[in-house]
């Protein structure tokens, strides 16, 4: 009988770890924008950097929010970006651990033509 619960003890305890990993994992990925491949990042010149697909304005000021900019929206940064966003232009997020930089940017082709909304990690 006692070997029956702990069966059942060691099940319940290995559910709960195996829930909360994929919680964790989950509410992690919720916060990146997905990546472009690191030879999209070569390509374009941005190697060693994490290059974000092309994202809508919403994501751009939703992903701002999550990263700590909730008025991103309003400056003047952002006006001067949406106001150089031509046919065919994307907007991404760029993040490079090397040196740290953190930014949204107007990309136009293989070229950065805007970069704004700058960020520091700790």
């Amino acid at each position: 009988m006692n070997f029956h619960y702990s069966e059942t003890a060691i099940l319940l305890f290995t559910l709960t770890v195996l829930s909360s990993l994929l919680i964790v994992g989950c509410s992690h990925q919720a916060v990146r924008p997905e990546l472009e491949s690191r030879k999209f990042s070569r390509d374009i010149g941005l190697a060693g950097c994490e290059v974000s697909v092309p994202l809508s304005r919403d994501e751009v000021l939703n992903f701002a929010d999550k990263l700590g900019a909730p008025n991103l929206g309003s400056s003047a940064e952002w006006a001067e970006a949406t106001s150089l966003v031509e046919s065919g232009d994307h907007m991404r997020h760029v993040y490079c651990p090397r040196n740290t930089n953190n930014f949204f940017g107007v990309f136009r082709g293989s070229s950065v033509l805007f970069k704004f909304g700058s960020f520091i990690y700790d």
